[in-house]
């Protein structure tokens, strides 16, 4: 007897494999494996332009069962994630979309937990945000995407330290929402180059219809900063969206890779960010949304939005005071979990390399003065305030 089984979940995968990235491919495997365990998961990946010896190898991947592969008809450079995520909503035919990178990895409880959570949502306006932990160079060497158990490298974070997890991404773009709603929204805005930005784009409008408190007044402050703690304006609002996943998930980890500065896809940082608080103002003004999404669900005949930023809510507490809360309502003592504040103390603070100090001057030189040992050079990052 044949057996159609109900696809409840769109796992979008975008790749564009090239000579500098070809480890993508065996991640991207990796995924294929893992996903391929759940019958109402579907894989949508989403190959950009890669080169053609990846091309041939991601399409013999691609070729099991419950997986589409979309081909970009028109690849941008650099690479732009938010319109390949796009084309694979497009081709999605489940319920709710995974947003996911082919770079990050996840235990045997990630598929059940967002199966569960899109069961139990009633919410068309909903939004699961999934918080990642970013691993070290010599811990990725050693970890097994097959074999996962973040669990050790959750408490090495938590405790301050930095031999296993260099940095956590709280806002990110691995997100759950119903594929109806991805549509209504307009899905994720082309006009950005490059890598980011797009995805906190999306994420703004997915919080003005599901605010988790009255907008502060620091909202628009765009500062980027290494301690959950130290987060201040929309980093600060979207970040109570995922934090709490922190302790008992879901949750992935980003594998490490090269981050070559001379590759345009990281050069667009300065106009990405002044495209994005554009972008977040003319939203919140009332100015209409540019539909750029086309699907096999009819927009037009979709349930109208709501008006954004709509509650009864007060604005949330401060970072600290919230991650002392959200720390003993799971059990946790701040004191000893100390990681999302501070460094554990003894534990060596990362030093920047040149390479870093360069990238951090062609990507963020406001910060980059700001942060200077030099008193001259400190002064100018006024020159480069908006």
């Amino acid at each position: 007897m044949l057996v159609i089984w109900a696809i409840v979940l769109s796992v979008i995968l975008p790749i564009r494999a090239e000579a500098g990235t070809s480890y993508l491919v065996e991640r991207l495997a990796a995924c294929l494996r893992r996903f391929e365990r759940f019958e109402g998961v579907e894989c949508i990946v989403v190959d950009s332009a890669s080169a053609p010896p990846f091309t041939t190898r991601i399409r013999t991947l691609c070729d099991r069962p419950r997986v589409t592969r979309v081909e970009d008809p028109a690849p941008l450079y650099p690479f732009a994630p938010g319109v390949a995520r796009n084309l694979g909503a497009q081709a999605a035919r489940g319920d709710y979309l995974l947003f996911y990178d082919v770079d990050l990895v996840s235990d045997d409880a990630f598929i059940p937990q967002l199966e569960r959570w899109c069961a139990a949502n009633q919410d068309p306006c909903a939004f699961l945000m999934v918080p990642c932990l970013y691993v070290t160079r010599a811990a990725t060497q050693r970890l097994s995407p097959d074999h996962v158990d973040l669990a050790p490298y959750l408490a090495s974070y938590l405790a301050g330290e930095n031999h296993l997890i260099d940095n956590i991404a709280v806002s990110t773009s691995t997100i759950v929402v119903s594929r109806s709603h991805f549509v209504r929204l307009g899905g994720n805005r082309p006009d950005y180059q490059g890598h980011g930005c797009e995805d906190f784009d999306l994420l703004h409008r997915l919080a003005s219809y599901r605010p988790e408190g009255a907008k502060p007044a620091d909202y628009y402050v765009d500062e980027r900063t290494r301690f959950p703690a130290d987060y201040h304006g929309f980093r600060a609002y979207l970040a109570r969206y995922s934090l709490p996943h922190l302790f008992g998930g879901p949750l992935t980890a980003h594998l490490w890779h090269a981050r070559p500065i001379v590759r345009k896809y990281f050069r667009q940082r300065q106009r990405n960010e002044a495209l994005l608080q554009d972008n977040m103002r003319a939203h919140d003004a009332g100015r209409a949304i540019q539909q750029t999404l086309t699907s096999r669900i009819d927009a037009p005949a979709l349930a109208a939005l709501p008006a954004p930023w709509v509650t009864a809510k007060p604005s949330p507490p401060p970072m600290r005071d919230y991650l002392r809360d959200l720390l003993a309502s799971a059990g946790r003592d701040p004191t000893v979990d100390i990681g999302l504040v501070r460094w554990k103390p003894g534990v060596a603070k990362l030093q920047g390399t040149r390479r870093g100090k360069l990238k951090k001057l062609i990507t963020r030189p406001r910060q980059f003065f700001e942060d200077a040992k030099h008193p001259a050079l400190r002064r100018l990052a006024r020159l480069l305030r908006p």
